[in-house]
């Protein structure tokens, strides 16, 4: 069996759906503090909605910031990440390794993602990311890249909890 993979990381739904429930919950609880203030309600409506706009600008900045991946695992263990942004047409891609700070449990990969440049790309794969045949062969890979880095390197990769 090999353990050569192409897969196409989608951004997570359920990622998203959790951070607008932030969102509104941080919102909530900012709007229900102000209001506690011993201010007129001129300063606390003022205040209300700076704070929701500043709100609402951090999440744009996490909208933007959404990719779409394509990593390629070759047989030989060889990883290619290419990173397709919304605002632009090109492509990146860069070779990489697994970093030891990555994280494989059964519904959630953190990968963390290390070029020969130096550069560290975070990639968080949850169930909805991908379709259910690439997560299982994407897992047995990743998986099998840690244990055999792990005994490469003699150092740890993280699989299942710490």
């Amino acid at each position: 069996m090999s353990i050569a993979v192409s897969v196409r990381i989608l951004p997570s739904r359920s990622l998203l759906l959790a951070s607008c429930l932030m969102l509104f919950m941080t919102t909530a609880a900012t709007a229900y503090g102000v209001f506690e203030l011993p201010l007129n309600t001129l300063w606390q409506s003022g205040l209300t909605a700076v704070l929701c706009c500043l709100m609402a600008a951090r999440f744009l900045v996490f909208l933007k910031r959404r990719s779409t991946f394509n990593l390629d695992i070759a047989a030989s263990g060889r990883m290619v990440l290419r990173k397709f942004s919304h605002d632009q047409d090109d492509t990146s891609a860069m070779v990489v390794r697994l970093d030891s700070h990555s994280t494989l449990w059964p519904h959630l990969m953190m990968l963390h993602l290390r070029s020969e440049q130096g550069v560290l790309q975070i990639v968080p794969i949850l169930r909805d990311s991908v379709d259910v045949p690439a997560w299982r062969a994407l897992s047995v890979a990743l998986r099998w890249l840690a244990v055999h880095e792990r005994n490469q390197k003699n150092t740890s990769v993280t699989i299942g909890n710490f």
